[in-house]
């Protein structure tokens, strides 16, 4: 069992569910553990339970104390006095998904911000089975928990599930293309394999259902049996349609042999016995998802991946072989100097030159970081296509212009806001930031200012702008997107490979 604290101050966060981010929270890093947001004094609701029940209420608490017993606590009320919303969720390896494919990063940031909205601290706990997690709702000692996915006929009774969250369709795939038709008609033909995991997963009891018959293989992970198929060693497995989003830049064999007909919709756990907890967070879910906070959330995390090239992802896993291991030291050095994730900064040059030192444009910039003269000469570069100056003169430029943007920025917006203002001007993002505020959406969140950055092209919106037409505005969005998404990649890479 691993815990991880995310800490959260007592200021600077709205009171209301409906600004469940602001512009104004500021994250930290809690003893190199996780992020936290600070928030605002927790907002008493009522509790979301049917009148008739009241009756019943007071005639448990007068029979806990004829019986000389202490009633559970009241979720919310625990949460209020101790600053801490507990959550269990299952390990990466339990869910049958790897860490940095899971769907554990979109809803832990979800809750993060529920936790804020509550003034408290997020306390995840990583449990290793589906009845251990189960088990700590049954007991009370998680307020919520996040990992069995879908509402099955044994559910425990003292278990009530939230509204969905989000929904997933389950993908059985294969390696390259196949006749679609013909796999859904011989099922019984074609062996689908799994790990041990998915067997508590609604993948598992679907393929049930449908009529085939998955082999387990006890002795692979989900992540190998993917790469298994993606290098036809085996035929097929199953994966919902996150995951794949992810896979498919890491395996880009991998191909869609037919899609389950029943998306499958995604809920947590809390214990029914606290309704005013559960009437909490269903008024927070409603709100995310009526004010668009949820869609940004959405778009923050799978919104660079929508874009896939097979050709350009295979061409950069070979890159990756060949052309990297000759710059990683540089890249590492460069952002143990600068404090940047050199797998960053590497994505950047990617982008920027195919790890190409003697890159030129037709614009004149050079270099495997594509500099600028202006640019290498503010950063001290005399030979902009030194590998070495390049990347150290890249890397200073990234920092400064991420210094430049506001300390109360979430870190990662920091990055893609300085990325883009790398691609298209600091005054440019400057006037889409300003323009996002004006539009009451957020100035420092990248998703919002993903959807003003395309109006500086428009006649109506920049000649409003201190810095006018931006020509580059729209390059700017698939130059930040193309950067996360090899950034993505390069995570999964060992830094000796």
């Amino acid at each position: 069992m691993t815990c991880f604290y995310y800490s959260s101050n007592t200021t600077s966060r709205p009171n209301d569910a409906n600004s469940a981010h602001s512009n104004n929270a500021t994250p930290t890093i809690d003893k190199g553990i996780g992020l936290s947001y600070r928030s605002a004094p927790l907002r008493k609701t009522t509790p979301y339970t049917p009148p008739s029940s009241c009756k019943l209420t007071v005639l448990l608490l007068i029979t806990h104390a004829l019986l000389g017993c202490s009633p559970t606590p009241d979720a919310l009320e625990e949460i209020e006095d101790t600053g801490q919303l507990k959550v269990s969720i299952l390990k990466s390896d339990a869910t049958a998904t790897p860490n940095e494919f899971a769907i554990h990063e979109f809803e832990l940031a979800i809750i993060q911000e529920f936790s804020a909205s509550l003034n408290a601290d997020t306390v995840i706990d990583e449990i290793g089975k589906s009845s251990e997690l189960e088990k700590a709702i049954r007991n009370q000692s998680s307020h919520l928990a996040i990992g069995i996915a879908t509402k099955t006929k044994h559910d425990p009774k003292y278990i009530k599930r939230t509204p969905p969250i989000h929904s997933l369709q389950y993908h059985v795939v294969t390696k390259g293309s196949t006749n679609r038709h013909n796999i859904q008609h011989n099922l019984q033909d074609i062996q689908i394999t799994l790990t041990e995991k998915h067997q508590s997963f609604a993948s598992h009891h679907e393929l049930i259902r449908i009529g085939a018959t998955p082999h387990i293989s006890k002795e692979h992970s989900f992540e190998e049996l993917l790469m298994l198929v993606a290098d036809g060693e085996i035929d097929y497995t199953i994966v919902d349609s996150l995951t794949l989003k992810h896979a498919r830049f890491i395996f880009p064999e991998l191909s869609t042999a037919f899609t389950m007909d029943e998306s499958k919709q995604i809920s947590w756990l809390t214990h029914r016995d606290d309704p005013a907890l559960q009437n909490e967070l269903y008024q927070f879910i409603d709100t995310i998802k009526q004010n668009g906070r949820y869609d940004a959330l959405y778009e923050e995390h799978f919104g660079h991946l929508r874009e896939f090239d097979y050709v350009g992802a295979h061409r950069f896993l070979r890159h990756i072989k060949k052309r990297l291991p000759k710059y990683l030291a540089m890249f590492q050095e460069a952002g143990k100097t600068y404090e940047l994730d050199w797998r960053l900064l590497a994505a950047v040059a990617y982008q920027e030159s195919h790890w190409d030192p003697n890159a030129v444009s037709p614009t004149g910039v050079k270099g495997i970081m594509m500099l600028t003269l202006l640019t290498a000469k503010e950063m001290g570069v005399k030979n902009r296509t030194g590998a070495e100056e390049s990347i150290d003169g890249g890397a200073r430029y990234l920092k400064k212009l991420m210094n430049k943007v506001e300390s109360h920025v979430v870190e990662e917006d920091q990055i893609w806001v300085a990325l883009a203002a790398y691609n298209a001007g600091y005054g440019h993002i400057q006037d889409a930031r300003l323009l996002a505020q004006k539009k009451g959406l957020k100035a420092d969140s990248w998703p919002d200012i993903k959807r003003t950055l395309p109006l500086l092209q428009k006649p109506e919106y920049y000649k409003k702008t201190k810095h006018g037409y931006s020509r580059g505005a729209k390059q700017a969005l698939h130059y930040v997107d193309s950067i996360r998404r090899y950034y993505s990649v390069l995570k999964r890479q060992k830094e000796n490979s």
